[in-house]
């Protein structure tokens, strides 16, 4: 992975992060629960489906 595409996915994340938090903190909490449970393919703390 090369600098640009790590740039890319970053900021790819912290939109996600955003679109989440400002849809109240059910979101991220359902987030969180995801990622624990190995659900999330990419292992962050938000999955595709909360965006």
């Amino acid at each position: 992975m090369n600098l640009m595409q790590v740039f890319l996915e970053a900021s790819r994340v912290l939109e996600i992060a955003k679109s989440a938090l400002a849809s109240g903190p059910r979101m991220v909490i359902e987030g969180i629960d995801t990622a624990q449970f190995g659900e999330n393919p990419h292992g962050g703390l938000f999955s595709e489906g909360t965006a």
